[in-house]
């Protein structure tokens, strides 16, 4: 019995590392959109959106943290597997001015948004290790999995 509670805690450990990425797959934006997108914004532009969308995959780390920072506030229910897929990204903000340097990481706002779109939590924390972390993002992956729209 201990030997099966080990290989499957095994394999569930394993498949929670691989997270796949389950929103459509996007090109990058550059800085200058992004920024010009974010700027313009004062409530939820839909033809913004895709470009906000791809700033969560920019190669800038600011840019990343402020799309999903936008989805906090203008996000809906499309936004999620983009949102969930955010929740991986690993980027850190080093010698940043904030209360706690995190807080400005993609991966906390992303979860902000996620927790706004879904009123909904699976207890999912930016500075948690990289396994706890991915505990909670399969949750998030179950959750979208129920709640996805029909296309």
């Amino acid at each position: 019995m201990k030997a099966l509670t080990i290989f499957i805690a095994i394999t569930l450990s394993h498949s929670f590392l691989m997270a796949e990425q389950i929103a459509p797959k996007l090109e990058k934006a550059l800085t200058e959109e992004i920024r010009k997108a974010l700027s313009l914004t004062e409530h939820r532009q839909e033809k913004n959106i895709s470009l906000i969308r791809r700033g969560l995959i920019s190669n800038q780390t600011t840019d990343r943290a402020r799309c999903a920072q936008y989805l906090a506030k203008f996000g809906s229910i499309k936004d999620v597997p983009y949102l969930i897929d955010a929740l991986s990204d690993e980027s850190h903000h080093v010698g940043a001015n904030y209360l706690v340097a995190g807080m400005a990481t993609t991966r906390y706002w992303a979860n902000v948004a996620l927790i706004s779109i879904c009123k909904t939590s699976y207890d999912y924390r930016w500075d948690a290790s990289k396994e706890d972390r991915a505990y909670s993002i399969s949750l998030w992956v179950q959750h979208w999995n129920r709640i996805k729209p029909e296309e």
